[in-house]
């Protein structure tokens, strides 16, 4: 209760109830003054009246005023106590980061213009929350792609360190026991199968570290469009490698770089498995464009593999099924024991590729 005779609106009554009564005594006041001046008068006689009057005369007087004053300050300090209530909750929805929240309050007082202050504040703090939160995500952005180029220049410098180093003394060590072994051979020699052992380690440490390499060099797309560098990347494999590449790709129509991405990487995991896995001497990679879908395969006369093997290397596969997936496609692979791997990718093109692609000549 204490609390509540506190509060504003109590003030403002109490405020007018004094008024009233400072009021009619000033009134009196200054009728007995003038009265006094100006000698008899209906005013004098009004005022010695009154100061002959009872003192609890006096008290019920001013009571009755104060009485008379409460409905009509009432009903003043509800509307103020209501505008400022208002205003006090908007405040509390701010302060609770709801800054949705407005403030509306009718008129043209004092009140309004402090709530269409409040209301344009809000405004400007919704707008400085979202320009925060895009720049947050575009600082994550960047981060997240400075780490991704972070981690493709460690790549390109292992690739190298590898190539110039452990590659070429591979390459080495496979020719020098290669030639051993064709002069063990001819001088039948009791160490020849062991020499041909240690070659074919050698080729196939070589065969790994190709396929090594063709994963951590991640030939890029930065300044050009997936089927040149496709095509730069068969040429390059067919000239460092015995397989035979054979390669058909369509012009293809205009795609999103996230799309561009996610096939050059289902092609360099495809034809790295072909090299550590496969011992195919053909691959056949094609990448069709059709009216409504793109159709990747990539096909070799390896061994092929069974169920069993297919699972026990199904990160590489579901890896390269998992980036069809994020293009709305499809992935299948078919493999025969002893013919072959055959891998077939599925990416619809979407309307505004379609268009791009077959523009509309009518006129």
């Amino acid at each position: 209760m204490n609390r509540r005779f506190h509060s504003l609106q109590w003030k403002i009554l109490i405020a007018l109830i004094l008024n009233s009564a400072f009021s009619i005594i000033i009134l009196l006041v200054v009728t007995g003054w003038i009265s006094r001046i100006f000698g008899d008068s209906p005013g004098r006689d009004l005022f010695d009246g009154f100061l002959s009057l009872n003192p609890l005369i006096w008290i019920a007087t001013l009571s009755g005023v104060a009485l008379c004053s409460l409905p009509f300050g009432f009903y003043v300090t509800q509307g103020l106590r209501r505008k400022i209530q208002t205003l006090s909750d908007g405040a509390v929805f701010w302060s609770n980061g709801k800054y949705d929240h407005r403030v509306n309050l009718p008129g043209d007082d004092e009140f309004a213009q402090i709530a269409s202050q409040w209301n344009r504040m809000a405004d400007r703090m919704e707008s400085q929350i979202d320009t925060l939160q895009n720049l947050l995500q575009k600082n994550k952005e960047l981060a997240d792609r400075s780490r991704k180029l972070a981690v493709m220049e460690e790549r390109q410098l292992l690739a190298r360190e590898l190539h110039d180093s452990v590659s070429q003394q591979l390459f080495a060590l496979s020719m020098m026991s290669a030639a051993l072994a064709r002069n063990a051979e001819r001088e039948q020699l009791s160490i020849h199968p062991s020499l041909q052992s240690l070659n074919t380690m050698a080729v196939e440490a070589q065969t790994e570290m190709r396929a090594l390499l063709l994963h951590l060099r991640p030939a890029g797309l930065e300044d050009r469009d997936l089927k040149p560098a496709l095509e730069h990347l068969l040429q390059e494999l067919s000239e460092k490698h015995p397989i035979r590449y054979r390669w058909q790709v369509d012009d293809l129509p205009p795609l999103g770089k996230g799309v561009e991405e996610h096939l050059f990487r289902i092609v360099q995991e495809g034809l790295s498995n072909v090299l550590r896995h496969s011992q195919a001497t053909q691959v056949h990679l094609a990448l069709k464009s059709f009216a409504h879908s793109l159709l990747l395969s990539i096909e070799d006369n390896g061994v092929g593999f069974s169920d069993e093997e297919n699972r026990k290397s199904s990160y590489g596969l579901s890896h390269m099924e998992e980036r069809a997936r994020e293009m709305g496609g499809t992935f299948k692979i078919l493999s025969v024991e002893g013919k072959g791997t055959r891998l077939e990718v599925i990416i619809p093109i979407k309307k505004e590729e379609k268009e791009l692609a077959h523009p509309n000549t009518d006129r």
